[in-house]
C-alpha cells in the first residue's frame, strides 16, 4: 500500500491542482469494462482510468487475469479548453509513459478525443496546457 501511495505522489508531484482549481468531469468511454474518473481545467488535471474485467476481484486474482487493454477511447468536453501534454502513467510500476499531445480546442468544439495507450488493470493521464 505504501509503495502505491509512493506512486501516486510521484504521478501528481509538481502539478500545481490548487492553482488550476479543477472540477470533476463527465467522460465518455467507448468501452464498458473500463471506468474513467477526471478533474480538469483549462490548465491541467488529472484521469484515471480502471479496468472493470478484473474489479471485485482478490488481488491474486487480478494479477492471475489481467490482460493488456488495446484500442480504448475516451472523450470529455471543457467550457475553456486547450492543447495539452497527456503524460500516461503506470500506477502499478510507478512509470511514466511517452507523452502526447491532444487538441482540445474550439476547433474540436473544446473536446478532447483520447486513444488510450495499451495498459494493464488501470492507466492514469496526467494533463498540462501547453498554449493558453
Amino acid at each position: 500500500m505504501k509503495t502505491h501511495l509512493r506512486y501516486f505522489n510521484r504521478f501528481v508531484a509538481g502539478l500545481p491542482l490548487a492553482q488550476w482549481n479543477p472540477q470533476p468531469i463527465k467522460i465518455t468511454e467507448e468501452s464498458d469494462t473500463t471506468n474513467a474518473w477526471g478533474i480538469m481545467s483549462n490548465k491541467g488535471g488529472i484521469i484515471w482510468v480502471q479496468d472493470k474485467l478484473t474489479e471485485d476481484l482478490a488481488i491474486t486474482e487480478v494479477r492471475e487475469q489481467r490482460s493488456t487493454r488495446t484500442n480504448l477511447h475516451l472523450s470529455f468536453t471543457l467550457t475553456n479548453a486547450n492543447n495539452y501534454s497527456v503524460t500516461p502513467f503506470n500506477p502499478w510500476s510507478g512509470e511514466f509513459g511517452e507523452s502526447f499531445t491532444v487538441n482540445c480546442t474550439s476547433i474540436n468544439n473544446n473536446t478532447c478525443n483520447i486513444e488510450l495507450p495499451d495498459f494493464l488493470s488501470d492507466i492514469a493521464l496526467r494533463f498540462e496546457s501547453i498554449g493558453e
